[in-house]
């Protein structure tokens, strides 16, 4: 079994799945041993896993290279064209900071302030546009004309070039176009980008969340084994402040070749330098962790639930274009002069009033993704540098974290790609304390081997050799050597865990945790997503405005004597440039006139000379 799990351990592959749990195993043996350390079997389990560390061997930790732990290639931060767009909104005098939200209340309103009053501007054009709609519609077509979504009415004589239809048409037809197209791009690119960020965060947020729960479990395993390797360091500190057993060791013949006290010395120094065999700021390490892996854990279950499926977008897409197609068609066929009048019909009391509500739609949320989108980019523009490290420094600065604090340093240091020198001195400083102590503690070892040959780890039969020592202080040797023989193997395994935290701590490892859900998620695809979503809506909302106030063009025209309005008792309608006025009678006029037929000539005739001297013509229906 030991052969077994010792192979296991040594192969690289299942290092990271098999570090934690081998690392208890060969504990947990060590600490059932304790128990008949007196027995032969004691000294071979010892034997077998004290080199044991994670597969790495003494010469590979001592030599491990701690400069290039904080070595990374830097990924610069690049602005897109929507970021700056999208920041360059006016905010008439308001804080363009996006981390005065998580300042005091008075920076935070005076920010939501400057967002709202740039929303408040888009939807106050829209709501004038439409109310001016209305306005024409109340007016009607004896004051605005097609306006007021009447047909256009054509002069009666040809050679005069009437082109207003054909110019609405085409304005139409591309407000049409530019309606579809945007209502794609809504889809094809906001969505897309928006569902990107969604994926690059929740992955980021997997990962950060399986590298949180290495670093707590590394730093747990460090803890118990320190607590193994106090209790051991007591002992061995009790058995060197015996005098009398090392004035023992020290009469005896051969002991460290006449350096014997120097080593005992040396051994206690450094036992007293390891204090309880942990680094000095392993507090503020287990702070940052816990506080770190619970927030995670909060934000994996946040990101990481269902979110709406692409088709509902689809869908919504298609409903978009399906609509103003409707209305196309009935343009269409009323350019090409095709009477459909139950097709008319059905686009001005079922299909208009469900694109007015689409319109309606289009710009509320055009202008709640405004917020949203200018937002963005202010967080991905902050600071000096206009960046988003300098956004999120100011937000810990706000939030409280006190900047000479562990974690705001980790934090930043991790932030700006390892640029600064890192704050994990000490921890650097108790890996060459390990290792310098590691080495007293071996010659030490030596030092009680060579006393006499018939020491345990000699590489002679043990149970033989135990009868036949004779060496003065055979007892207190044996005790020393076996538990600065454990002591070396906790002082071993501590340094493999503090290599297993450089690894940890590697830039190449830690800054893309950062800079892909900062960078490319949220300042690059998440600022796209929404300014080409703001983009869509807004362009849709306006140009179904046209549309709307264009709805003439789905209807027959008509020419100035065929004019007749039921709604209007009386009216005057004037039909462009050529001046032609067209006058719609009463019925009771009407009437008069036809049982007063010599008059209605001499009225008509007097008409007529009216209409001459000013070159205009009056027609009766």
């Amino acid at each position: 079994t030991f052969d077994g799990l010792s192979l296991l351990v040594r192969f690289r592959y299942f290092k990271s799945a098999l570090c934690n749990s081998s690392r208890k195993v060969i504990h947990s043996i060590q600490q059932s041993v304790t128990v008949i350390e007196s027995t032969p079997s004691y000294y071979y389990a010892t034997k077998m896993f004290k080199n044991i560390t994670l597969g790495r061997e003494i010469d590979e930790i001592l030599n491990f290279d701690l400069d290039g732990v904080f070595e990374t290639n830097l990924v610069p931060y690049s602005e897109i064209l929507p970021t700056g767009i999208m920041r360059g909104l006016p905010r008439f005098g308001h804080t363009s900071n996006f981390a005065a939200l998580f300042s005091s209340r008075d920076d935070a309103i005076d920010y939501i302030q400057g967002l709202a009053l740039a929303s408040i501007i888009f939807l106050s054009c829209f709501l004038f546009w439409g109310i001016l709609i209305l306005i024409f519609k109340y007016l009607g077509a004896r004051r605005v004309g097609f306006l007021s979504g009447t047909a256009f009415v054509r002069p009666e004589d040809p050679s005069i070039n009437y082109k207003r239809p054909f110019i609405c048409r085409m304005i139409f037809l591309v407000s049409f176009l530019l309606f579809v197209v945007f209502s794609v791009l809504f889809n094809s690119e906001g969505v897309a980008n928006v569902y990107g960020t969604v994926d690059t965060v929740q992955k980021s947020a997997i990962n950060l969340a399986a590298y949180s729960s290495r670093v707590t479990d590394v730093l747990i395993d460090l803890a118990r084994v320190g607590e193994s390797a106090i209790r051991t360091g007591e002992e061995m500190n009790s058995l060197l402040e015996d005098d009398a057993g090392t004035k023992c060791l020290l009469d005896t013949g051969g002991f460290a070749g006449g350096e014997g006290l120097s080593v005992i010395e040396n051994a206690a120094r450094a036992l007293s330098y390891l204090g309880n065999f942990l680094p000095p700021d392993y507090d503020g390490l287990i702070e940052t962790s816990e506080f770190l892996h619970k927030r995670i854990e909060i934000l994996s279950a946040e990101v990481t639930k269902p979110k709406l499926g692409k088709p509902y977008f689809l869908i919504f897409t298609i409903f978009y274009i399906i609509i103003p197609a409707v209305l196309l068609v009935g343009v269409m066929s009323a350019w090409y002069e095709v009477d459909a009048r139950r097709l008319r019909c059905i686009l001005s009391w079922l299909v208009l009033p469900i694109f007015c509500i689409q319109v309606f739609f289009a710009s509320i949320l055009g202008v709640i993704f405004i917020i949203g989108s200018v937002a963005n980019a202010d967080f991905c523009s902050g600071g000096k540098e206009q960046t988003p490290n300098d956004t999120v420094t100011q937000i810990l600065r706000n939030l409280g974290v006190n900047p000479e604090s562990t974690q705001f340093q980790i934090f930043k240091f991790y932030i700006y790609q390892c640029q600064s020198e890192h704050p994990f001195r000490s921890v650097e400083e108790y890996f060459s304390q390990l290792g310098s102590s590691e080495l007293q503690f071996q010659k030490l070892v030596d030092a009680l081997s060579s006393v006499d040959a018939s020491l345990p780890g000699s590489g002679q039969n043990y149970t033989r050799l135990l009868a036949e020592i004779n060496v003065p202080c055979k007892a207190y040797a044996e005790q020393i050597y076996r538990i600065t023989d454990t002591v070396i193997y906790d002082v071993k395994s501590l340094l493999d865990i503090v290599v297993e935290i450089f690894d940890i701590l590697k830039c190449d490892s830690v800054v893309p945790l950062y800079t892909t859900p900062t960078y490319e998620g949220a300042c690059k695809q998440s600022v796209s997503g929404l300014t080409w979503i703001f983009a869509g809506f807004v362009v849709m909302a306006s140009m179904g405005l046209i549309m709307v106030m264009l709805r003439s063009s789905w209807q027959l025209d008509v020419c100035d004597s065929d004019v007749f309005d039921e709604d209007e008792k009386e009216g005057v309608e004037y039909s462009g440039a050529n001046h032609q006025v067209a006058v719609y009678l009463s019925d009771e006029t009407a009437e008069e006139l036809k049982d007063n037929g010599d008059q209605h000539s001499s009225t008509r005739s007097d008409l007529g000379n009216n209409s001459s001297s000013s070159s205009k013509s009056l027609r009766f229906n």
